[in-house]
């Protein structure tokens, strides 16, 4: 059985060596306020914590949905009267600060709780860099036009001799421990003073940059995988990701793979993305097998070149924890009707509990078979405090 944990924006903590490092008040708050996301990906008989709180509000399922985890509270861990089988600790991604939250919470006494190692390894190949190595490690096996490999540069008059050189292609730079459309920046020739700032500040916090040319993305999407402790890459499933302007993530597109696949081959063609599907398959079995154990996402980019040809790019980047995409591909298995169509939402709004009420009010959720077939469901309770809000909704043509 599984302790499950949601821990957000945990690349950031693999920077720092504190012992005590403390994430910054709004990864705090997504954490808390988010924290219920395991329930919808966890197994019947799991437990996913969650601090003391209100949760008056969180709706009600039909009685033939399936059985979810149980919650677990700072509190129940600590009462010697409720009883717990031994648990396996299961964060979003692993972290040495992570570790240590387990460690702390196995000191309790009766309470046997495996924790996950942590290897230095994963520290390198949770980098952009492993993402640029799998990248070239894929145009040796096809002849498919992949997008150029992006350079990692140390200092601002690298990047601006770099521009320099290049003065007519837009380019994009990138922290290498970050993900979610974070920590990215897309810049031109000559870089202006706002942009030379958040670059010396990049630099001075990871040490190095990565940079590539800008690309007109048309869709965001993913291969999800899950490394078995033998190294080998099972695959999971496909997931279509909605984002907000040109970087940040919004959510997911929920349907079946059938549909998914077909948006995505409905512009680039069948033949390539199955082909660039089993060569990722295959480069990520090479470079996480037997290094790691666990979920593991691909991100992926649907994106027009300059003869107007839909491509792929087969790895932007690689997420070695359980990812938003995974969390899609189990909603629709295990909430959404087989015959529905919805959008998984994560939003971050000053006004989350007043478009929450409005949104029951407009599009009550409505069940068939035991699972949501029109309307708004949140994923996690919403107070009146919260910000952040998961919820999915279908609307009555979906």
């Amino acid at each position: 059985m599984l302790l499950h944990y949601f821990n957000p924006g945990y690349e950031a903590a693999l920077l720092l060596e504190q012992p005590d490092y403390t994430p910054p008040a709004n990864v705090q708050r997504m954490q808390r306020e988010l924290a219920f996301l395991p329930l919808w990906y966890g197994e019947a008989g799991d437990y996913v914590w969650v601090e003391e709180g209100a949760y008056a509000d969180f709706p009600d399922l039909p009685d033939d949905f399936p059985a979810r985890p149980t919650l677990l509270t700072p509190a129940l861990w600590a009462d010697p009267a409720f009883s717990l089988p031994p648990l396996q600790a299961a964060p979003w991604g692993v972290s040495p600060q992570t570790i240590r939250f387990f460690q702390t919470l196995a000191a309790v006494e009766q309470r046997t709780l495996y924790i996950p190692q942590w290897k230095e390894n994963y520290r390198t190949l949770i980098g952009r860099q492993t993402a640029a190595q799998c990248l070239e490690m894929m145009r040796q096996r096809t002849d498919y036009p992949l997008p150029k490999t992006p350079v990692f540069l140390c200092s601002v008059a690298e990047v601006e001799h770099y521009l320099l050189a290049r003065p007519d292609v837009p380019f994009v730079l990138k922290m290498p421990y970050s993900s979610s459309g974070r920590g990215l920046l897309r810049v031109d020739h000559p870089l202006p003073a706002k942009e030379k700032e958040w670059l010396t500040g990049a630099l001075r916090k990871q040490g190095t940059v990565s940079i590539e040319p800008r690309l007109r993305k048309e869709k965001d999407f993913a291969l999800e995988f899950y490394m078995t402790p033998e190294g080998k890459a099972e695959y999971k499933g496909l997931s279509v990701f909605l984002t907000e302007g040109w970087k940040t993530y919004g959510g997911n597109w929920l349907a079946s793979e059938e549909r998914l696949e077909e948006e995505i081959t409905r512009h680039s063609g069948t033949a390539a993305f199955h082909s660039l599907k089993e060569i990722t398959r295959q480069v990520v079995e090479e470079t996480f097998g037997g290094a790691y154990t666990g979920y593991l996402g691909v991100d992926m980019l649907l994106y027009t070149d300059a003869a107007d040809r839909s491509l792929i790019h087969p790895c932007v980047e690689i997420n070695m924890r359980y990812t938003m995409g995974m969390l899609a591909i189990r909603l629709f298995e295990r909430l959404i009707h087989p015959q529905a169509t919805a959008h998984f939402r994560i939003t971050y709004e000053k006004d989350a509990w007043q478009r929450h009420q409005q949104l029951l009010q407009s599009h009550p959720a409505q069940f068939a078979d035991g699972r949501l077939r029109h309307g708004y469901f949140p994923l996690c309770p919403v107070n009146r405090d919260t910000q952040y809000r998961a919820f999915v909704l279908i609307e009555k043509n979906s």
